[in-house]
């Protein structure tokens, strides 16, 4: 007779402890969806920023073209927030101009050496 009253209050613990094992396990799957999924809304922007970012550093390889090859040009504007910088050194007949462009935390670089 003991040992059924031994069984009886174990069978509360059981269901206690499998439901509070389930929770903990629903919980973390939960919590590791939403990680993920802000993972995946960060890299998301990162590929506008980023294609920003080509294209101003493409703009920067055009305008120096330009003024090596035609003549005096200003600085293009971007409405989207992008920015780029340019370098060009000259060494011997080869002309290597460099262009980083910038938006956001993106940033590309091309670069471009003509030999004349």
């Amino acid at each position: 007779m003991e040992i059924k009253k031994q069984f009886a209050s174990q069978k509360g613990q059981a269901i206690l402890l499998s439901v509070i094992i389930m929770g903990s396990i629903l919980l973390s799957v939960t919590t590791i969806a939403g990680y993920l999924s802000i993972q995946k809304i960060r890299v998301s922007r990162d590929i506008v920023n980023s294609g920003k970012a080509i294209y101003a550093a493409d703009a920067g390889i055009e305008k120096e073209l330009y003024r090596e090859f035609v003549g005096w040009v200003d600085d293009p504007s971007f409405s989207n927030g992008a920015s780029h910088t340019t370098t060009s050194s000259v060494d011997g007949n080869t002309t290597s101009i460099r262009s980083v462009g910038t938006a956001g935390n993106s940033s590309r670089a091309f670069k471009l050496d003509i030999t004349l």
